[in-house]
């Protein structure tokens, strides 16, 4: 039973580093060009810093609702593609490995990103979409 787990441990190996690697990248570059707009603001001393950083904190949700399932889709594309590039996945077909054995792996990363970020989507974002746009008209009616 050990050996026939051996191969799915070993795709998921493959995938995770490049999901994570992808996630934080994605995430990173989003999440910048999101919360450019808002910094300016603080650099001119319109808005305190404490305002603009919980701001920015508000918008992450929504930027890994985004990020996730390409994180994901980057992640096994790049490992499927390096095992095959490396020829493991003509090595795993001529050892009589199934189809569905190389793909399962793969599919559970992205049933469990699904359910890491559906409860987000709805929630998260509605709430956080929201709160820059009521939080950012608040300073703009003080005198």
């Amino acid at each position: 039973m050990a050996k026939r787990r051996l191969i799915e441990r070993y795709i998921l190996r493959t995938i995770f580093p490049y999901g994570i690697a992808a996630l934080l990248l994605l995430t990173a570059i989003l999440f910048v060009q999101q919360t450019g707009r808002y910094f300016e603001t603080v650099f001119h001393g319109v808005m305190p810093a404490e305002f603009v950083y919980g701001l920015a904190l508000a918008l992450l949700p929504t930027v890994l609702v985004l990020t996730i399932p390409m994180a994901v889709l980057c992640g096994t594309i790049i490992g499927l593609g390096r095992m095959s590039s490396d020829s493991e996945l003509v090595a795993m077909r001529a050892a009589g490995v199934s189809t569905w054995r190389t793909l399962w792996p793969a599919l559970l990363v992205g049933v469990l990103a699904t359910c890491a970020a559906r409860p987000a989507n709805p929630v998260c974002t509605a709430r956080c979409v929201t709160r820059p746009h009521v939080t950012a008209a608040v300073p703009a009616e003080l005198p």
